[in-house]
């Protein structure tokens, strides 16, 4: 224009504000705007000329890991529940930690179960009473106390336990007679009699007070003489015989009585007497006065 030279650059824009605009030989060259942030974790572009630099998506859409992008590598990482407890299995539930016990259930009512350190432990339910005299069980979960067995099969003693000692007492069958032996025979009481037999069938045995009496044989009478002739007894009359005829013998407890024979014939005029057991009545000689007189011959 007016014989001036006017160059006019080459319009290469192409109204992209993420590309570098230029002419290179007449040819229109657009260059992406450089927007890597040599990150391999993000998805770089460019909006509108702004470099934009988005993280890859790593989520597995798992609540219970730790998602994360390194060097380009999603890596999912299991969320940290452990609770350092051995007893337990610990878990991840919707993101939420878990924590189960361990179960050392052994499936017996008789014993307590545990976990110590991660092992089950089965203690014995303590069904102790204290009674040495008991055996101490446990069945489904009751305490059984089962007497000790003390029984001697023996009738005749009462048995009993006592500090897990069997004592069996023999069964009182004293009847306190001192004259009896006392025993037990299958349970029941038997009383013998002491055997105070002398062996003397001219005494009477009898027991007294444990003492073996043998008493002869006594008819009370002071006027016999109490005798056993081959256990019967014989009981003779003392002898009081004065050997005079005249006389009536007899005893009187135990003491002879010789009585006159009675030879009075109610005869005044006659003397009586006894002559070898004979009445003898002798007429009187003598003559006496009387209101009215007579003699006597």
């Amino acid at each position: 224009m007016n014989g001036v030279a006017v160059h006019t650059p080459v319009d290469v824009d192409d109204n992209d504000a993420c590309t570098i605009d230029a002419c290179v030989n007449g040819v229109a060259v657009h260059t992406p705007v450089d927007v890597d942030d040599n990150d391999a974790c993000t998805i770089d572009a460019c909006v509108n000329g702004v470099a934009v630099h988005t993280p890859v998506d790593v989520d597995d859409n798992d609540a219970c890991t730790l998602d994360a992008c390194v060097n380009g590598v999603a890596v999912h990482t299991p969320v940290d529940v452990d609770d350092n407890d051995a007893c337990t299995i610990d878990a991840c539930v919707n993101g939420v930690a878990v924590h189960t016990p361990i179960n050392v259930d052994d499936n017996d009512a008789c014993t307590l179960d545990a976990c110590v350190n991660g092992v089950a432990v089965h203690t014995p339910v303590d069904v102790d009473d204290n009674d040495a005299c008991t055996i101490d069980a446990c069945v489904n979960g009751v305490a059984v106390h089962t007497p000790v067995d003390v029984d001697d099969n023996d009738a005749c003693t009462i048995d009993a336990c006592v500090n897990g000692v069997a004592v069996h007492t023999p069964v009182d069958v004293d009847d306190n007679d001192a004259c009896t032996i006392d025993t037990c025979v299958n349970g029941l009481a038997v009383h013998t009699p002491v055997n105070i037999d002398d062996n003397d069938a001219c005494t009477i045995d009898s027991c007294v007070g444990g003492l073996a009496v043998h008493t002869h044989v006594d008819d009370n009478d002071a006027c016999t003489i109490d005798t056993c002739v081959n256990g019967v007894a014989v009981h003779t009359p003392v002898n009081v015989d004065d050997n005079d005829a005249c006389t009536i013998d007899t005893c009187v407890n135990g003491l002879a009585v010789h009585t006159p024979v009675n030879v009075d014939d109610n005869d005044d005029c006659t003397i009586d007497s006894c002559v070898n057991g004979v009445a003898v009545h002798t007429r009187s000689t003598w003559t006496t006065t009387i209101p009215a007189l007579w003699t006597l011959v």
